[in-house]
């Protein structure tokens, strides 16, 4: 029997994360006012679950790569202003 995520997964990937973040020297202040800059400008086109937004940052050797994930729930027809 396989569960989904077990605590201890849940805790292996925030420490990656924090890992990350840190060789990145980017401060979690800075990925949290990125993650909200990507909701406000998101929210202006489709219509989003700011709770499901997530953003990650990876990086594999030299490289680094932000990973954004934004399930969007309906189009919005006209612009928000």
């Amino acid at each position: 029997m396989e569960r989904e995520s077990t605590s201890r997964d849940v805790a292996k990937q925030r420490l990656r994360q924090v890992l990350v973040h840190d060789r990145a020297h980017l401060a979690p202040e800075l990925m949290a006012a990125l993650k909200q800059s990507l909701i406000t400008a998101a929210g202006e086109y489709v219509e989003i679950n700011p709770n499901d937004v997530s953003i990650q940052l990876e990086l594999k050797g030299d490289a680094s790569t932000l990973i954004i994930k934004i399930p969007v729930l309906s189009i919005v027809r006209e612009r928000k202003t």
